[in-house]
């Protein structure tokens, strides 16, 4: 499995586990072991096509992101570990509904261009949303305006992430505000809606989707992400025409909220059972991506750590268990879920890793 599996993931698991039990094997034989086996083995990569094949838009509270927990399940089941559970959990239900649509309104001119409804966010109803725009580069730059500039207008977050940044999360962080908070803001100045450029260093046509802080309608405003290379092309005609008009239209809901699962598969430790080393990622993903880096890799790869232990028969001291969480993207209600049943279960944590940044290259920030 090259670097896909073990260099981050395995190696620190492993470093953190004891010996196996009764044997003078020593170390480097184990790690040769987890290496010729990651080597020569592809079940990872089958297992992620299987699940990006088969179950893509798998959001916690959509269809698709049940049957991917019963398919995990059954995968770690038919590994014979020695414990495979699901553990229920409360999730937001959004959904999307009907694809987007949007154009800017240069004089005469209709230019489509591609948008997504942030996630939690709230429907444009059945006319959508037209109004003229005014561009900001960010949270901070709205705030320096007058309500009296922004009422009854879209507001245009541009800020883009920035690529000079080694860490691209860290990029991500400093442009991440506007999506979350800015539709709130924007209505306080009373706008009509949002249009955020979307958070990639990438220029491209396909518009990314994320998540906005969920609020009543009369506290919030319908928000879109628009596709980086049709945001630096609305920048530019504002700059010619101040007075073009933006239009756009969402279908989404937000209704009651729902059940799914966390997906849990554990090989127990053979001297501290009671203490856990934690591996995972995050099985829902966005419904406009099959999600294979974001992060149906980073659970795939999670299941191998105990599909490699297993097959070289190294039994640990300490218990290891992979945990697919479910709702990552919409309200985290996974992870806040496992974390709230350790407590009470009075389970001692001495390792946690979720593999969320993509499985290409592995790399560590600090």
């Amino acid at each position: 499995m090259k670097r896909f599996i073990i260099l981050i993931i395995g190696f620190i698991t492993l470093l953190l586990s004891c010996k196996q039990k009764a044997s003078s094997t020593s170390d480097q034989e184990i790690f040769q072991k987890i290496f010729n086996e990651a080597l020569s083995n592809n079940e990872a990569y089958q297992n992620l096509k299987y699940l990006t094949s088969n179950f893509p838009k798998r959001l916690a509270c959509y269809p698709q992101g049940t049957e991917a927990v019963k398919w995990t399940k059954q995968i770690m089941e038919e590994m014979k570990l020695d414990t495979v559970f699901l553990q229920e959990i409360q999730v937001m239900n959004w959904k999307r509904g009907s694809i987007e649509i949007a154009e800017i309104k240069n004089k005469n001119n209709k230019i489509p261009v591609n948008v997504c409804a942030l996630g939690r966010g709230i429907a444009t109803g059945d006319s959508g949303i037209e109004a003229k725009v005014v561009e900001v580069n960010g949270i901070d730059e709205l705030k320096a305006l007058s309500k009296d500039q922004v009422r009854g207008k879209i507001v245009f977050f541009n800020q883009a992430m920035d690529p000079n940044l080694e860490n691209p999360f860290r990029a991500y962080g400093k442009a991440a505000a506007q999506g979350f908070v800015g539709p709130m803001l924007a209505a306080e100045y009373g706008a009509k809606g949002t249009v955020i450029r979307s958070l990639t260093t990438s220029i491209d046509t396909f518009p990314h989707t994320g998540t906005t802080r969920k609020a009543p309608a009369d506290q919030t405003v319908p928000s879109v992400a628009i596709a980086t290379q049709h945001a630096d092309l609305l920048s530019k005609l504002l700059k010619q025409n101040p007075e073009l008009t933006f239009y756009f239209k969402t279908n989404c809901k937000n209704l009651p909220d729902t059940i799914s699962f966390n997906t849990i598969g554990e090989i127990t430790g053979t001297k501290y059972p009671d203490q856990y080393i934690v591996v995972g990622g995050h099985l829902d993903a966005w419904d406009n991506s099959p999600g294979a880096h974001d992060d149906g890799g980073g659970c795939m790869q999670s299941i191998e750590v105990l599909r490699i232990f297993k097959t070289i028969g190294y039994q640990p001291k300490h218990s290891i268990r992979a945990v697919m969480y479910m709702d990552e993207e919409i309200s985290q209600g996974g992870g806040k879920t496992y974390a709230r049943e350790a407590k009470r279960k009075g389970e001692k944590h001495i390792l946690a890793i979720e593999s969320d940044r993509g499985v290409k290259t592995n790399r560590i920030f600090f």
